[in-house]
């Protein structure tokens, strides 16, 4: 969160964020190691496990292949679109994983997919994924001209794009979930070209249109 713009004060707020999740996450042993592809029984059910990583590293759907039902966790919200986790790497030197570029290519697999129902982790049943799908696909691309824009407009970091993307309230009060978006889609930008990310000595990102960086170089 320092290195793309969030103020110390802010990152120190954000604490409490991360000490609920360890605080209400419980530990559990693993008895059985599921992979893409393989089927359990469940519920009277045989149940196809489809790999599909992007909101978090471990998101997976369970899938009636019979039936046409699956249950896709928080890959497919029917209210909200999903936000896709940024963490830090474990070890200096590693590759930050693109959360939102993963997530968004999972997506589309899920897409196609001949699904009658699909059940989320919360909220309600999803009886339309493609047309559900599709709505969030063009929010997303919404999401990244308006940021495109932004950063043609001034906005160097991604917490300055936060904050004329929401109010100074929201960037400020939830930090955590405003950069994991702007940095997902940031991830994109620069992995099309659109947008340069540059990193200074301490670390610190800043990000250019193309077009900018060319007349600055001029």
């Amino acid at each position: 969160m320092l290195q793309h713009g969030v103020p110390e004060p802010l990152v120190a707020g954000a604490k409490p964020f991360f000490d609920h999740i360890i605080r209400d996450s419980d530990d559990f042993t693993t008895d059985r190691v599921l992979a893409d592809g393989d089927t359990i029984e469940a519920g009277g059910r045989t149940l196809r496990v489809v790999f599909r990583p992007g909101h978090s590293t471990t998101d997976t759907l369970f899938v009636d292949d019979e039936g046409g039902d699956a249950f896709v966790g928080d890959h497919l919200l029917a209210d909200i679109s999903s936000g896709a986790e940024i963490m830090p790497t474990e070890l200096p030197g590693d590759e930050r994983r693109r959360a939102l570029l993963e997530y968004l290519s999972n997506l589309r697999k899920t897409e196609v997919m001949q699904l009658a129902r699909c059940y989320p982790g919360h909220g309600p049943v999803i009886d339309d994924h493609r047309s559900l799908i599709a709505q969030r696909l063009a929010f997303h691309a919404d999401r990244l001209d308006q940021i495109t824009a932004l950063v043609a407009d001034g906005c160097s970091t991604a917490f300055d794009v936060a904050r004329r993307l929401w109010s100074d309230v929201v960037a400020e009060t939830q930090p955590v979930l405003v950069i994991w978006e702007v940095v997902g889609h940031l991830d994109i930008l620069v992995n099309r070209g659109t947008v340069r990310e540059l990193v200074n000595d301490r670390g610190d990102h800043h990000f250019r249109t193309r077009e900018a960086s060319g007349l600055a170089q001029q």
